[in-house]
């Protein structure tokens, strides 16, 4: 028997019923089951040999984390001896590089530029005023 062990990134998981179904569909044939952890998935396998062998799964956000670890192992092993191993990194760049305004959604921070549109506007607002009063001074001295 041989185990994948995929590390989760900080803040996402999986439902369990959510492996389960892909086990029970068979695509993968040689997946036995798979478990959910909240720092990791398992894929027991009967056997893995020299065909390339795919799991597809999905996991989604369900707290607001940004700047987490940009590389996360995937280990794969023998069941009964694990101390023979294979692991590899995954980059997760694209999480990696994520701001916290990017992933909170709150319109109701202060400080966020991305959903709180106030600070934005109050900014355009404040030169919008500046340039019509410009404008109304400078129309003021030609009619004078």
């Amino acid at each position: 028997m041989s185990v994948m062990e995929v590390t989760i990134p900080t803040g996402y998981m999986i439902q369990q019923q959510r492996l389960d179904a892909y086990v029970l569909s068979r695509t993968v044939h040689t997946l036995q089951r798979a478990k959910y952890t909240p720092t990791k998935i398992y894929f027991y396998f009967d056997y893995l040999d020299r065909e390339v062998t795919c799991v597809n799964f999905t996991v989604e956000r369900w707290f607001p984390v940004a700047n987490m670890s940009r590389y996360l192992p995937i280990r794969v092993y023998d069941y009964y001896a694990p101390e023979r191993f294979n692991e590899t990194i995954f980059d997760a760049l694209p999480m990696y590089l994520l701001n916290i305004c990017e992933v909170c959604g709150s319109s109701q921070c202060p400080y966020c530029s991305v959903y709180n549109a106030a600070a934005v506007l109050s900014g355009s607002l404040v030169v919008s005023v500046a340039v019509v009063l410009l404008a109304h001074n400078i129309l003021a001295r030609i009619v004078t």
